[in-house]
């Protein structure tokens, strides 16, 4: 009998988060911006570097960026590394990134961090996996064909 590791049992979340974040863009087939794989791929060593308190600080350090561009509606002007941690976010169920930074902030139970770090990056295996599935473009996503 075949049992289904944590990160196999990731792996459609993670596409459906690949998506919901806008790291991938499905309408008229657009190939996804090679700097987000980069950024996925950085993210495990960067945890093992920094720890994960700072490495979500540092992912999440565009996100008003983001916003603004959201707001503007050209979200795909350039990539944001904080849609790598909305994308954790989906994957782990947590209602956005900014709710799933602050608690990962305000644990002081090591234990408790040390488990929470383990989801997180276990959620970043299945994405570096599901984006490596999608075609890669070093050029920016033109937004008026959005």
């Amino acid at each position: 009998m075949y049992v289904k590791t944590n990160i196999e049992k990731l792996l459609e979340p993670a596409n459906k988060a690949l998506i919901h974040s806008g790291i991938v863009v499905i309408e008229n087939n657009k190939d996804v911006i090679k700097e987000y794989d980069g950024y996925i791929s950085g993210f495990g060593a960067t945890v093992i570097n920094m720890g994960i308190k700072s490495t979500l600080a540092f992912y999440m350090k565009d996100v008003q960026e983001l916003k603004r561009a959201e707001e503007r509606e050209k979200p795909y002007e350039k990539p944001y590394r904080s849609r790598i941690v909305r994308a954790l976010a989906q994957i782990l169920e947590e209602v956005n990134e900014e709710k799933m930074f602050k608690k990962i902030i305000e644990i002081e139970d090591v234990n408790q961090l040390h488990q929470q770090t383990q989801k997180i990056i276990d959620a970043s295996v299945a994405l570096k996996l599901m984006i490596r599935t999608y075609r890669f473009t070093n050029k920016i996503q033109n937004t008026d064909e959005l």
